[in-house]
């Protein structure tokens, strides 16, 4: 997906690309997601919200995401169960869905202390090993710099922050990681 021209297609190893679907005159992607188990389905999220498009030979773009009170920054989906979907949702926090995107709630205990500072959760990552995994940082407005980091180890049932100091600057690191 681009900002600019929409989202594209390859069919000959990324030689060359052409539009299915215009995003450009309906808001800019942020992010691209394919399903885990079915690669003719993608979830797109823009600046309007998020889009569940399907490639069985013809295109069909549906809009999903009942609950969202905003865009989608980043989606993850759990491979294991490619019903769960999160979502980072700018100053609102985390987003879940348990029915593949359809609708979503509020997953933001822990992070109550951040969400008052109107800080945005931006990046967004779902470990490959243990889909109960993710990690999250936030930034401050418009800074490429990492306000903090929360991690969960229950499906983003509790969301922790490092009590360690970061002195590696893992924040960093992390958000750069996860925003390529």
């Amino acid at each position: 997906g681009t900002h600019d021209v929409g989202l594209l297609k390859s069919t000959d190893g990324g030689n060359t690309w052409s539009m299915i679907v215009p995003f450009s005159t309906s808001g800019r992607i942020s992010d691209v997601k394919i399903h885990p188990t079915d690669a003719t389905i993608l979830f797109v999220s823009t600046v309007n919200g998020l889009y569940k498009v399907k490639d069985s030979g013809s295109i069909t773009v549906t809009k999903i995401g009942t609950g969202l009170p905003q865009r989608p920054r980043m989606v993850v989906i759990n491979k294991n169960n490619p019903s769960i979907m999160y979502a980072s949702i700018g100053t609102s926090g985390v987003y879940w869905s348990t029915n593949g995107g359809l609708n979503f709630s509020a997953r933001n205990n822990g992070m109550s202390a951040t969400l008052n500072l109107v800080k945005e959760a931006i990046s967004l990552a779902i470990s490959p090993a243990d889909p109960n995994y993710l990690y999250i940082c936030y930034r401050y407005g418009s800074s490429v710099a990492p306000y903090g980091f929360y991690y969960s180890h229950d499906g983003g049932a509790n969301w922790y922050a490092p009590t360690t100091p970061d002195e590696n600057n893992l924040a960093s690191s992390l958000y750069f990681w996860l925003s390529n």
